[in-house]
């Protein structure tokens, strides 16, 4: 796995680079970068030629207010990422490490984080709209003001999940199979009314 440091995986994308599956970015701080990159990729067509950051080690990647709409970080390893005020629509990001995330007002909608760990991560004012979460364990992670209108949680783990009474559109939400406890389980019969809806607690 090749690590990059800052300047040279800036000066990678900004040359038009858009593949860099298997790359390491550990630990790596982008904060004065991201103007720059944003302008650049701003203005680029990545609905058709996405960024593709698959099988990576972002561990501790430092990205706050990055434009990456579309792209690929399936199977990789984002523990402690700091994706805040992000823009991350259609994204894929399934079969990940997202703990200790920080997702603080980021834009996922319509992105797929299905199998992930995504303990402890925080998606408080998140758009995560038609996001499909299917099967991760979101255990311990906060959604205070987020909207989860219409997002998939089908077999998620949201045991000691906060923010579910502040969620906007939780009635409009998928959900088969969840793991809960009891204060879940009331926070989202409430918002729907009458559950029908195969859960399980623990």
């Amino acid at each position: 796995m090749k690590k990059l440091k800052p300047k040279e995986f800036v000066s990678k994308v900004l040359g038009g680079e858009r593949y860099f599956e298997g790359i390491s970015l550990m630990n790596i701080n982008l904060i004065e970068f991201i103007p720059e990159l944003n302008n650049y990729l701003k203005n680029t067509n990545l609905d058709k030629v996405p960024m593709y950051f698959s099988n990576s080690n972002l561990k501790g990647l430092l990205a706050p207010g990055i434009y990456l709409p579309g792209s690929d970080f399936s199977n990789s390893k984002m523990n402690s990422v700091d994706f805040s005020d992000a823009i991350l629509i259609n994204s894929e990001l399934d079969n990940s490490n997202l703990s200790n995330a920080n997702f603080y007002c980021a834009d996922l909608s319509k992105s797929h984080i299905a199998g992930s760990i995504i303990n402890g991560a925080c998606f408080n004012r998140a758009n995560l709209t038609r996001v499909c979460f299917g099967y991760s364990s979101l255990n311990k992670s906060s959604f205070n003001n987020a909207d989860l209108t219409e997002a998939d949680l089908r077999g998620t783990d949201l045991r000691q999940v906060t923010g579910l009474d502040s969620v906007k559109g939780l009635e409009e939400t998928i959900m088969n199979n969840l793991i809960l406890t009891k204060k879940e389980f009331d926070i989202i019969q409430h918002a729907r009314n009458k559950m029908k809806y195969d859960i399980r607690t623990k």
